[in-house]
């Protein structure tokens, strides 16, 4: 962190303690905004989509000043089956108007990033730990990683014969889940986490 940036933090949490908008205070001296991430699986070995993880995934956000419990990232997949590939991206939309980056859902040091493996479709689940890159208005990025490696057999075997589009269900068809970490937002690498901003 430089030390310019370190004073201006300084002064924004004298300004914020003081009674001024913390948004404002933060847009006036230029402390980048998170406005997406892109979370990737590690690569698991003995599966048949070959270096992914074997199930799938579930990636959503709980941030108390912006949603009534917890919410779910509609990703690069639209049926969420994030795990049948190995990445997911998620970007601030204005045009959908949905809030992620800007002062919405991503709020650094408030918004938690949660992360599941879905039972279902198969024999057993497995976990893989991950990494998280986080995208912000600077056009810089940070990191954060978690999850594990373990696995189970899943609550409810795939039918065989497997009904016709089986694949293709709504999220709704999976039976269990299982957590698989979770990481705060964390300001741009250049920048520390304001008091004000630090998760209660």
């Amino acid at each position: 962190m430089s030390k310019l940036n370190d004073k201006k933090v300084r002064f924004a949490e004298i300004l914020v303690a003081s009674g001024l908008n913390a948004n404002k205070v933060l847009n006036a001296i230029g402390f980048p905004s998170c406005i997406g991430f892109v979370w990737q699986s590690a690569p698991s070995d003995g599966n048949a989509f070959g270096r992914k993880p074997d199930d799938d995934y579930r990636i959503s956000f709980l941030n108390p000043e912006h949603s009534k419990g917890e919410g779910v990232f509609e990703g690069a997949d639209q049926k969420r089956n994030v795990g049948m590939y190995d990445r997911a991206f998620f970007q601030y939309d204005e045009k959908k108007n949905k809030r992620w980056g800007e002062g919405g859902i991503l709020t650094i040091g408030r918004c938690e990033i949660r992360v599941y493996t879905f039972d279902g479709y198969a024999s057993s689940w497995k976990n893989v730990p991950w990494r998280i890159d986080f995208i912000y208005s600077d056009g810089t990025s940070n990191s954060a990683i978690g999850g594990d490696s373990r696995g189970g057999t899943s609550s409810q075997p795939r039918p065989s014969p497997i009904p016709p589009n089986y694949f293709n269900a709504r999220p709704a068809w999976f039976f269990d889940y299982y957590e698989n970490g979770k990481t705060i937002i964390p300001p741009a690498r250049e920048w520390r986490m304001p008091k004000f901003l630090a998760k209660n």
